[in-house]
């Protein structure tokens, strides 16, 4: 399944998937998980599902996805 790029807002995001799909999935993704993202798209794209698949990029995933104060988490 071949990527189209649409800008949305400001962002150059990536469909994958039929325009008139049953489900959408948005995946919010930052830069380093771009390359993965076709291999995610292709296992999807092996099932039933009639699906649109949008990954919207995000520079901070924290900054632009968390309303509220929510400092990093880390294992000690």
């Amino acid at each position: 399944m071949t990527a189209q790029t649409m800008l949305i807002g400001n962002r150059s995001c990536r469909i994958y998937g039929e325009p008139h799909a049953e489900y959408l999935l948005l995946k919010m993704t930052g830069e380093h998980e771009l390359q993965s993202i076709d291999h995610k798209v292709a296992a999807i794209a092996q099932s039933s599902w009639n699906f649109l698949f949008v990954a919207v990029p995000v520079e901070s995933w924290n900054d632009a996805l968390s309303p509220w104060e929510a400092p990093a988490v880390w294992g000690k």
